[in-house]
């Protein structure tokens, strides 16, 4: 079973890595391309879907239940957004965002 999730605000994928890192977690890199790569905090994976520097779907696959909990809500914290999972309403919004594609390095 997975669960899938989506910032509900624009990440960029720099962004994003500089939080893992800050937090101790770590890019699993098997498997792994700039398009989508694993955040894992050892035990747990979340998997990060990206596209032209911003990430736009994230997920938690198998039984990886600990993932929300112990990657995606520091990760969340420490970037300043909320997310939402597609169990929720808001998550099949169609939310327009204004994106500074300065930060996008």
């Amino acid at each position: 079973m997975s669960t899938d999730y989506r910032f509900n605000e624009p990440v960029t994928v720099k962004k994003l890595l500089a939080a893992a890192k800050k937090l101790k977690l770590a890019q699993h890199k098997e498997h792994a391309n700039d398009e989508h790569f694993a955040i894992t905090d050892g035990n747990t994976y979340m998997w990060f879907y990206a596209e032209d520097n911003l990430v736009h779907g994230i997920a938690r696959y198998g039984n990886n239940y600990g993932a929300e909990t112990d990657i995606l809500v520091p990760l969340a914290a420490e970037l300043q957004v909320g997310f939402v999972s597609e169990y929720d309403d808001e998550y099949y919004e169609d939310d327009e965002h204004d994106i500074d594609t300065s930060e996008q390095e």
